[in-house]
């Protein structure tokens, strides 16, 4: 369990992990896994009665102030046996603001396509919009 961890109620916990191939995957029932720099700085910094939320969205999206899109997607919880053992793809659905964001008509379907397909968890390497997109400016 590492050397850190932050307890919510008495069955759960978020700590560190020495087996990286468990950080971000649905491996226990109920623990979040964090690498344990990430977990060192929370117990650090996170006061002992602040709310948590653990939020089931597996596909986000957002426009930044600069009028930069971007999308992430994580593989949803299996709700099936053949879904948690890998043999079945979890369907994604879009909600209706990532909608918003996405359908947009300079948005690039491709890097949408690609992001559903990839489903990285990461939000940095998903920039929806062209390359000539221009920039709001103040």
């Amino acid at each position: 369990m590492g050397l850190y961890a932050l307890y919510i109620g008495r069955l759960y916990a978020i700590h560190g992990t020495n087996a990286n191939f468990g950080i971000g995957l649905r491996v226990s029932h109920g623990c979040v896994r964090l690498r344990n720099d990430d977990i060192k700085f929370l117990f650090e910094n996170v006061p002992v009665g602040t709310r948590v939320q653990f939020i089931d969205e597996p596909v986000k999206a957002t426009t930044e102030p600069d009028g930069s899109r971007y999308i992430e997607v994580h593989n949803p919880l299996s709700t099936t046996e053949a879904q948690f053992q890998g043999g079945e793809i979890v369907p994604i659905t879009l909600t209706q603001p990532v909608q918003a964001v996405t359908s947009q008509s300079d948005v690039d379907q491709n890097v949408v396509e690609q992001a559903i397909q990839n489903r990285s968890g990461y939000a940095g390497a998903s920039e929806l919009s062209c390359a000539c997109q221009v920039k709001r400016r103040a």
